[in-house]
């Protein structure tokens, strides 16, 4: 198989397991956002990358400083290349908008995956924003090179939130987060 089909299948087997996750979600209860992660900023950008291959600990250790990095709101805490590529959902963004402005931590479900020969991690999970209020589930793949983040591409799955009252008295039976952070009957 050449690389794109193997990259497509990545992509289009997490996605699979993304929408699969987030509807088995309902109606069950949440892991909390991580604890114990210091929200300070740094002060400034982390040294470039030094070059050479990043085997399947390193891209690990990728993930959880993007994870880190996104806690902190300070894209200056991962090596990011001068030209990185960042996407959520499609569209281009820069590092340290969107998510980066909402999130709160991950849950306990946790998949991390590694291709080192290509420079390619990935991570499939469940995580919080807003703190903790707001309830989703996350793809992301990272590509490294020279021990920089060269690419990201992020796929997010919110649940929905509702605003508390609901849509009306024909919603009864339907379970939904509110804004309260908890999941409840509508009435």
């Amino acid at each position: 198989m050449t690389k794109m089909t193997i990259k497509t299948l990545i992509r289009v087997s997490t996605l699979a397991l993304m929408f699969a996750a987030v509807g088995s979600m309902a109606g069950r209860a949440y892991a909390a956002p991580d604890e114990g992660k210091n929200l300070t900023r740094a002060p400034h950008p982390l040294v470039a990358g030094a070059p050479g291959e990043c085997n399947r600990d390193c891209l690990y250790h990728f993930v959880d400083q993007y994870f880190d990095a996104m806690l902190s709101r300070c894209a200056c805490q991962i090596a990011l290349a001068p030209d990185v590529k960042y996407t959520e959902n499609g569209q281009v963004v820069k590092p340290g908008e969107g998510i980066w402005k909402t999130f709160s931590g991950r849950g306990t479900y946790r998949t991390y995956l590694a291709d080192p020969e290509n420079g390619e991690a990935g991570y499939y999970g469940d995580f919080s924003e807003d703190g903790g209020r707001l309830l989703g589930m996350m793809a992301l793949r990272l590509k490294v090179k020279d021990h920089q983040v060269t690419e990201v591409e992020v796929l997010l799955e919110r649940q929905e939130l509702l605003q508390k009252g609901g849509l009306g008295a024909n919603t009864a039976g339907v379970l939904r987060p509110v804004r309260d952070g908890g999941v409840g009957h509508r009435e």
